[in-house]
């Protein structure tokens, strides 16, 4: 771990998790940092506190790691179309974040309003959470939201979502486990995988065991949760 200088990373890896590298000399040695980043050959691994504001990924990056820019004071990030993967929790707590921009370009990924979505919009993978709109309506193309999408973006009172939504965007949408999701199902009687749908009434019955308070409100094609979270 700590003696490691060098390592070749092939093109086959499609993930880094968090701390993979962490305390190895080839992340203690500043020499490896340039600009902020530290990146081992086509990966960007992690990020530090010298960041721009305004901060543009390297052309020819494939993957930004898990968590690689947690924590940053970044306002805005832009990818460039060499970028096919990006980790879970990768812009987590970027509390000042208010636009990520895509290379039209890229074929995995792309931004709509300021935020990261794949290609298809079937995915939503980071609300830029230093926003300070108050509501965010998820497009009807959404069909997973990744894990920590919306953490940390205090501003926001109300997100209209479908009319249904799966088990495990509801755990995200609460800050909470699947399996503590799960547990209150089955209390219901309900047996849900992460992948089922469950139905508004039934998420506002789960909602209020966790001291959260969901408001329903008809719209077209959509139900509005308001979502107030009591600490």
């Amino acid at each position: 771990g700590s003696t490691l200088t060098s390592l070749v990373l092939p093109d086959s890896i499609i993930s880094i998790g968090n701390y993979a590298f962490h305390s190895t000399a080839i992340y203690n040695n500043t020499a490896n940092w340039v600009d902020g980043v530290l990146y081992i050959s086509d990966y960007l691994i992690n990020t530090n506190s010298n960041l721009p504001a305004a901060y543009t990924i390297k052309e020819g990056t494939r993957l930004i790691a898990d968590y690689a820019f947690s924590g940053s004071s970044i306002a805005s990030v832009t990818m460039p179309e060499s970028v096919v993967s990006v980790g879970d929790y990768a812009f987590n707590s970027c509390s000042s974040l208010v636009q990520i921009n895509v290379a039209d370009d890229n074929p995995v990924f792309k931004s709509i309003d300021g935020d990261l979505y794949s290609k298809d919009e079937e995915r939503l993978i980071q609300y830029a959470i230093g926003k300070q709109d108050t509501s965010y309506n998820i497009p009807e193309t959404v069909a997973y939201i990744y894990p920590g999408a919306f953490e940390g973006s205090h501003n926001l009172t109300e997100i209209t979502i479908p009319e249904s939504i799966t088990v495990k965007d509801f755990a995200a949408e609460l800050k909470k486990t699947t399996a503590e999701i799960i547990k209150k199902l089955l209390g219901y009687g309900v047996m849900a995988t992460i992948n089922n749908e469950i139905d508004f009434d039934t998420a506002s019955l789960i909602a209020d065991e966790f001291g959260v308070k969901v408001n329903k409100k008809e719209c077209t094609g959509y139900k509005v949760l308001n979502v107030l979270h009591v600490y």
